[in-house]
């Protein structure tokens, strides 16, 4: 009976003993995100971000779980990071996934990073939740005022997706190109929809200068693609959604001319970090990283850094968190008041089938 108790006692230190010092010592972060399905172009993307920066630090334990881009997928995901992994923090991509994430991790109390994610109240009432991403309200305003003081536009027409991404874009750069006495109206679609022709029809008149779009792969590029039919030449206005290499190999080099879209900035010149990531990036998958990847790195880096801190200085890592503030592979990443992270911007225009930056906003205005 005794050589059975010691028995017990030593299985139980093995098993126990590495998940004491893991907790204690390493920085284990807990990544939500489709690898399957009908999002995983993205979960592979910011994977591999995520991989190169792991790769380079041996101290930091990644844990990914595939919620195949479904809700119920990404809470049982979560639960299995928190409750099996033991996880510091974790990530998840996108507003569906994210939200019902949200209220388990703050539950735990364990900080929770949303990306890919446009709604700008995300954050408001959890303590533990957090944003990084580009949003309308970061990325209209530089848009609206490079348009504005490179040309002169007098009416425009938009057409959004009928989400929060689409209906906050649509009313924020009503908003603003109102104040400038720039006259805009338009449209909401559904998701899946397909022809945009009878919309066209009725708003794309003489007097029209620009489109204004927000919508997603598919429905991104029938949208390009058929105002092109209507018009060759007149100017298209977009944010983030363009970023996506789906929305190019879906609309022809001829019908790129003269579109104008917001996004994250990140080029390979911009310091030393940046072109090694490039080169490892190219490296491994014979082409230049996306926007996906670079979230991948940047939050992964300064998530881990995080980490290492508050376990050095025995303090809640959402102090630390709260206070980051340095110059990444994607320019200035500076957490804000409302936890909602403000990373550089860019201004891109399509040439020669690339989006080439010509306006870039490096630091957050005060």
């Amino acid at each position: 009976m005794k050589r059975l108790i010691n028995v017990a006692v030593f299985l139980l230190m093995i098993f126990c003993l590495p998940q004491c010092k893991h907790n204690e010592t390493a920085e284990t972060i807990g990544i939500d995100i489709p690898l399957t399905g009908n999002y995983a172009w993205w979960g592979h993307e910011f994977k591999e971000g995520v991989d190169i920066y792991a790769q380079q630090n041996a101290g930091l334990n990644v844990v990914f779980e595939d919620n195949h881009g479904k809700a119920n997928d990404a809470v049982a995901a979560a639960n299995k990071l928190l409750n099996i992994s033991k996880v510091d923090a974790m990530i998840t991509l996108f507003a569906p996934f994210s939200f019902p994430v949200r209220e388990i991790a703050e539950k735990a109390e364990i900080p929770f990073i949303s990306t890919f994610n446009s709604t700008t109240t995300f954050t408001q009432g959890y303590s533990y939740c957090y944003s990084d991403f580009t949003t309308n309200d970061l990325t209209l305003p530089l848009l609206v005022n490079y348009v504005t003081e490179s040309m002169q536009l007098n009416k425009g027409i938009y057409l959004c997706v009928n989400d929060d991404y689409g209906t906050d874009g649509a009313n924020l750069v009503s908003k603003l190109l109102s104040d400038k006495g720039i006259s805009i109206t338009g449209e909401f679609f559904n998701t899946g929809e397909s022809d945009f022709r009878n919309f066209y029809a009725k708003t794309l008149k003489e007097d029209v200068e620009f489109v204004f779009i927000i919508a997603r792969d598919r429905d991104l590029i029938n949208a390009v693609n058929q105002v092109r039919e209507r018009n060759k030449n007149i100017l298209i206005l977009g944010v983030a959604s363009f970023d996506a290499p789906v929305v190019w190999e879906g609309i022809p080099e001829v019908n790129q001319r003269n579109i104008l879209f917001a996004s994250s900035y990140f080029e390979k010149d911009y310091n030393e970090e940046s072109k090694a990531f490039f080169d490892e990036f190219y490296k491994r998958n014979n082409r230049n990283p996306n926007y996906p990847a670079v979230y991948g790195y940047t939050i992964c880096q300064y998530l881990s850094n995080a980490i290492k801190e508050a376990k050095q200085k025995d303090v809640p890592l959402t102090e630390i968190l709260d206070e980051i503030e340095y110059d990444s592979i994607r320019g200035k990443i500076k957490m804000k008041d409302d936890r909602m992270v403000y990373s550089s911007i860019a201004i891109y225009k399509r040439e020669n089938n690339s989006s080439v930056s010509v306006c870039v906003e490096k630091e957050k205005p005060e």
